[in-house]
């Protein structure tokens, strides 16, 4: 009869496999398909999807902070007055948390903002 393996023979063998740029793209949408439909059941596929494809494009994409319900501020970045108070930024417990704020506004280019 064949032994089962162990856990850490598994986490062994796990680490060997490579992935390859498809598969990675698409492990990375079901994780955050899974992650943001447990805070905001009306996500479907499709929107992470196309949150995915902007990323992909170097586009920057509005990121919702689950603890204070507003969307996150970009990372280093300074906000209007006019809208600052209606932002997630440093001072909410949620804000470094996943999903992570990335350094662009929504729309907003790699290369318009001169990375």
């Amino acid at each position: 009869m064949k032994r089962a393996k162990t856990l850490e023979e598994l986490i062994d063998s796990a680490r060997l496999i490579k992935m390859t740029p498809e598969q990675r793209r698409e492990q990375r949408i079901r994780f955050a398909y899974g992650h943001l439909k447990l805070h905001n059941p009306d996500i479907t596929r499709d929107d992470v999807e196309r949150a995915a494809e902007e990323v992909d494009k170097g586009v920057g994409v509005a990121v919702y902070c689950t603890t204070c319900e507003l969307w996150k501020k970009p990372n280093g970045r300074d906000a209007a007055a006019i809208i600052a108070n209606s932002l997630c930024d440093r001072d909410c417990p949620g804000y470094m948390e996943e999903p992570l704020p990335g350094h662009l506004w929504p729309g907003e280019k790699q290369e318009d903002y001169g990375y």
